[in-house]
Formats: C-alpha cells, structure tokens, sequence
C-alpha cells in the first residue's frame, strides 16, 4: 500500500498532494506499461519475451526536473535482470525528456521547493492508497 503525502512550503503558497510507494497492482507488470514511453515499453517487453526478468520493482517515486522545474510523482521501474544487470524504466520527464531526479521517501525531507526555490519542502502523511 503507499502512502499519500501533502508538501507545503513554509515560505510560499507553494501546495502538491504525491501518491508515492506502490499498491497491489505492482505486482503484475503488464498492468505498468503504459506508464513507459513507447520506446521504454518495448524494451521491456523484450526483456520479458527473452526471459530476462529476474525481478521487478515497480513505484510511485516523488521526482523533480531540473530543465522545467517541474515536481511529481512518477512510476518507476527497476529491473534485475536474469544476469544480475539493472534496468531503471521511467526515470525522464514526460514533458522534456530530461533525466529526472528521483527522491525516496527517506529523502524526501529535504527537497527544495518548486515554487519559491529557496525553502525545504514540509511533508506531512495524508492518507494511503492502492
């Protein structure tokens, strides 16, 4: 189950709500892929038709962009594959294609507001999804 969590910035009126972590779903890839560009789902597909796939890791992780400034969550995958090699899906802003900056949720005390940019972001837990 995960987790929402409401950011506030203490110096803005700066205000998201992120659904982050994973519910149940998470366990059935199929269900994922049309989070994944198409480019990204085909790759996977190909790691799963060759039989590759070791293991999946499969969340919701709160993610900024440093070209738009965008903050949000985003679904991520992590693949181990058969030979131990590791595959990150889903880790490029769906606006500009950057490379995003991923926050677990240990880290994410200490991110910098969107709005203002001048003040860390307070979390508070708001609830729980699935």
């Amino acid at each position: 189950m995960g987790t929402v969590y409401e950011a506030d910035c203490p110096k803005c009126s700066y205000r998201g709500e992120f659904h982050i972590g994973s519910g149940l779903f998470a366990l059935q890839l199929h269900r994922h892929l049309r989070f994944f560009d198409e480019k990204e789902q085909e790759e996977i597909q190909k790691l799963e038709t060759e039989n590759r796939i070791q293991k999946f890791q499969i969340t919701n992780q709160l993610s900024f962009c440093k070209d738009c400034g965008k903050l949000r969550e985003k679904t991520v995958l992590l693949v181990t594959g058969a030979d131990q090699e590791r595959y990150l899906f889903g880790n490029h802003c769906s606006d500009c294609h950057s490379e995003l900056v991923l926050y677990g949720e240990q880290e994410m005390g200490h991110v910098l507001c969107p709005g203002c940019k001048k003040s860390e972001l307070k979390f508070s837990e708001a609830g729980h999804w699935d």
